[in-house]
């Protein structure tokens, strides 16, 4: 079980009393540290599933006041441990066990966290377009030279699963600058790895029949079903506080080589054979935006305010509606004959 070192900064007299609000979680220990400005630094260890609520009753209670800062930070120990199952009546081994259930059923880090990570991860930094641009040219070259190991190995450089889990994520907590991030990264990777693959394709041509290529210049429903598993997989990873590198090369797998085929097709004066490839490239990034979507519904992962909270439920509705419409029109096109 992860936990989390919550850290609040507040006036002397107020840290005295914060433990009290505290008193119906399990708290793995908790104590103050005097500081210079005459403030207090109360500091608390707890399970990580429980990190969310603590932060929104600290900042309903102390988010007004000049001086409250809260800080969250993984613990990878603590000691002592727990009591041992053996010391425990069977009456308490099995309420134990119906706790723990619950909480691996619901346990995903706390909202402040996921913002924080999804914000990082749209950032176009140097490093960030850097690797979009070497992936894309990896990828067409393992393309072209009908490489399948090559073209796995520019998927898992790829940074392609931060942007498209932060779109849904900014939707379910109706954030607007999050959202905005999120769209300028998605869309500056389209135009990078477009852009290079078509300079490719142009320099070196492209065959149409070679098979990696030829694979995806046609959408079946099993690519859709790829591309939703891989968005629900991605979300799933990103809320549950683990490693989504391995992840996200499911979700390079559902938008990278798409896109790169298409760039090389249209580079080498193929236009009527690439519409397919971007067209199976628009179905799996509806279905990765559609999955990460539900996937955050089902963590329940909402605004604190209730203003935002009601504002988040439009969005929600009026995006879900938009990518369920979209991805059923492109499944029934591929459908008719």
């Amino acid at each position: 079980m992860p936990f989390r070192l919550i850290q609040l900064i507040v006036s002397e007299d107020i840290g005295l009393h914060v433990h009290e609000y505290l008193r119906d979680y399990e708290l793995q220990g908790h104590w103050n540290q005097p500081l210079n400005d005459g403030n207090v630094m109360v500091s608390i260890i707890i399970e990580a599933c429980y990190s969310e609520d603590v932060m929104d009753l600290l900042e309903r209670n102390y988010g007004s006041l000049e001086e409250f800062i809260v800080t969250v930070m993984p613990v990878e120990a603590v000691l002592p441990r727990r009591e041992s199952e053996k010391m425990l009546s069977d009456a308490a081994k099995r309420k134990q066990w119906w706790i723990e259930m619950k909480k691996a059923a619901s346990e995903r880090v706390s909202r402040e966290e996921l913002y924080a990570d999804a914000m990082d991860s749209t950032r176009l930094t140097g490093a960030h377009v850097s690797l979009i641009s070497l992936s894309a040219i990896v990828c067409a070259i393992g393309l072209l030279h009908n490489n399948l190991a090559v073209i796995i190995g520019a998927m898992m450089i790829a940074p392609l699963l931060g942007p498209n889990i932060a779109f849904p994520l900014a939707t379910t907590l109706a954030d607007r600058a999050l959202a905005w991030n999120a769209a300028k990264s998605i869309l500056a990777a389209i135009g990078i790895i477009l852009s290079l693959s078509l300079a490719i394709g142009a320099l070196f041509g492209a065959d149409p029949t070679i098979h990696e290529i030829h694979y995806r210049t046609r959408t079946q429903t099993s690519d859709t079903a790829l591309a939703l598993a891989s968005g629900m997989a991605g979300a799933l990873a990103f809320t549950s506080g683990f490693a989504a590198s391995l992840v996200g090369v499911m979700v390079a797998v559902a938008l990278l080589p798409p896109l790169a085929t298409a760039g090389l097709l249209i580079g080498s004066g193929h236009v009527a054979v690439a519409f397919g490839s971007l067209l199976l490239f628009a179905t799996n990034l509806i279905s990765v935006q559609l999955a990460g979507l539900t996937a955050f519904l089902i963590q329940k992962i909402r605004p604190a305010q209730e203003l935002e909270l009601r504002k988040a439920w439009l969005y929600v509705l009026l995006t879900g509606m938009l990518w369920a419409i979209l991805l059923l029109a492109l499944q029934l096109f591929v459908w008719s004959p």
